[in-house]
Formats: C-alpha cells, sequence, structure tokens
C-alpha cells in the first residue's frame, strides 16, 4: 500500500472528482489504483467525512447521461458507520450539486433528481457497534455482495471511523492484561485483516477515516499512538 503526498484538504476536494472508469491516477492524490487504500486522518471538524462522501458521490454517479460526462464511476460503495453519524441527506444534497454542475449548460440538468435518486441506491450503509462486529461484518461482505448486489460492482469501501472503538477496546485490554493472558486480544487487528482479504478479492478502492489520537508521555512509559493502516 502506497502512501499518499500531503495535499490541502482544499486541493483534495477539487481534485477528487474523476472522470470516466475508475481512475489510475488522480491529481493531488499521487497514482490511485484498484486495491489502494487511502487513509484521511485528522481531528473532529477538520472536514474527513466530507471528503469522504465526495469521493462516494464520485463512485455512484454515472460515468455519463445522454451522452454528457458527469464524471462519475457508476459502481457501487459499501460504508461501514461505526458511529451512527452518515447522514444520506447530505450525501443526496452533495450528488444534486455535482450533477446539477456537470449538467448545467444541457437540457438535462432536469434529471439531476433522479439520478441523484438512483446513484443513493447504490450506497450500501452498514452500521458496527463494536470492533468485533465490523470485523464481522467486513468479512460477511463478500456474502452480502453475492446476495444483495450480485450485478454490481463494489469499487469503494469506507469505514467511518476506524478509530471509533479505540478507548473501549483498549479499555478491554487493560481489564485483561492482569489475568497474565497471551496477547490474543487484537480487534483493531482483526478489522484490518478483514479489510485486507477483501481488497486483494475484490480490488476496491479502500477509504477510512481515522482522528489519528496521540496520547501525552507519562511516568508508564512512551506515548502511544493510534494505530494506521498505510
Amino acid at each position: 500500500m502506497r502512501t499518499c503526498q500531503a495535499s490541502t484538504l482544499f486541493s483534495l476536494l477539487t481534485d477528487v472528482r474523476l472522470a470516466g472508469a475508475p481512475p489510475s491516477h488522480v491529481h493531488g492524490l499521487g497514482p490511485l489504483n484498484w486495491g489502494d487504500v487511502l487513509e484521511i486522518q485528522g481531528p473532529s471538524g477538520s472536514g474527513k467525512t466530507q471528503l469522504l462522501y465526495s469521493l462516494l458521490a464520485t463512485c455512484v454517479m454515472p460515468s455519463a447521461h445522454l451522452s454528457i460526462d458527469s464524471g462519475g464511476w457508476g459502481r457501487a460503495a459499501v460504508v461501514f458507520d461505526t458511529e451512527g453519524t452518515f447522514d444520506t441527506r447530505q450525501l443526496h444534497d452533495l450528488l444534486l450539486h455535482k450533477l446539477a454542475r456537470a449538467f448545467s449548460r444541457t437540457n438535462a440538468s432536469s434529471d439531476a433528481q433522479l439520478i441523484a435518486l438512483d446513484c443513493l441506491r447504490r450506497v450500501h450503509v452498514v452500521s458496527a457497534a463494536s470492533s468485533a462486529q465490523l470485523a464481522a461484518s467486513i468479512y460477511h461482505l463478500p456474502a452480502y455482495h453475492a446476495a444483495h448486489m450480485p450485478d454490481a460492482d463494489i469499487a469503494l469501501v469506507a469505514v467511518d471511523s476506524l478509530s471509533a472503538f479505540y478507548w473501549p477496546d483498549r479499555f478491554m485490554a487493560e481489564q485483561l492484561r492482569p489475568l497474565g493472558l497471551p496477547n490474543s486480544h487484537a480487534p483493531l487487528q482483526n478489522v484490518l485483516s478483514a479489510l485486507q482479504s477483501f481488497r486483494l478479492s475484490h480490488k476496491p478502492i479502500t477509504v477510512v477515516t481515522n482522528w489519528g489520537l496521540t496520547l501525552a508521555q507519562n511516568s508508564d512509559g512512551p506515548s502511544q499512538t493510534m494505530p494506521t493502516i498505510i
């Protein structure tokens, strides 16, 4: 997995509009190919979810409508919502904005509402209340794909947010430590293994948001950082 070059959020949002088929290169993000992983890291309110919605919109928008380039991939997307904050209305409004801009000088602008609703049907949102449930849901994704969307290609898999269960998982690890049990409780690693398995089998673009927790150094030892997957 390659590390993307640093860029401002404004340039990322500007350059995320991709033309035609899913990309082999995205300006501003460095080379982005099938199977790549994009980690969006930052504190609360830094625009991580907005960037994710822009990527989702690009994924599910059609590549063209009535021979007019609309700049999308026309593929399906799966979002694992770990914080219960996924906003369908916000994504719908973003789709309308992008479609209206694409069709602004054509007679197709009146079709934007219907196209936006059709785009939303390509977005599948899965809730998760723990790292274990998240990992199990991702491992089950191939079966879900075959049963519920056999004719659709999953071009984007997103986890928002990968760090949602950091504190509960850490608390559980602290409770198990005095028992002297082997360090087999690795919930985040299970999630990453599940993502890796689906990435290798289906080659989607994988996007995860992460608030990049850094704990201050204390007398008990060195500072600890939230694990990353890139």
